[in-house]
């Protein structure tokens, strides 16, 4: 017989899963634009005749101080940062979820028996 506590536990479970689903695939999908993003910035910088290092260097000397030195340009880049990381808060949360389930679920288990082990123990 499932106790409402256990019911709450496993919908906790399952919305933990869920979240680390949606946190992991959505930071795939960042991941991979990304380096489309980082793929264009080094054809732009001439990777083709310059060679990868140095097109490198000249991508990271154009896009740096563009956010170290334009305070204007600062605050949306660090917006932009923050933003991004909402996979990784989601991804967090849902660990959060399933362990704290599953520690529940293994102490309830633990401390309370079983409606059937109640009833083995009437009948001795």
């Amino acid at each position: 017989m499932v106790t409402t506590r256990e019911f709450e536990l496993g919908r906790s479970n399952t919305v933990g899963k869920a979240l680390l689903w949606v946190g992991t695939a959505a930071l795939v999908a960042q991941i991979g634009l990304f380096v489309i993003r980082f793929y264009d910035m080094l054809v732009r910088a001439g990777s083709e005749a310059l060679g990868w290092l140095p097109a490198l260097g000249i991508t990271l000397m154009r896009t740096v101080p563009d956010a170290a030195w334009h305070t204007g340009a600062a605050l949306p880049f660090f917006a932009r940062m923050l933003v991004s990381c909402w996979p990784l808060l989601l991804i967090i949360a849902g660990i959060y979820l399933v362990k704290r389930s599953a520690n529940a679920l293994a102490a309830a288990s633990v401390e309370t028996p079983r409606v059937s082990d109640r009833a083995r123990e009437r009948s001795r």
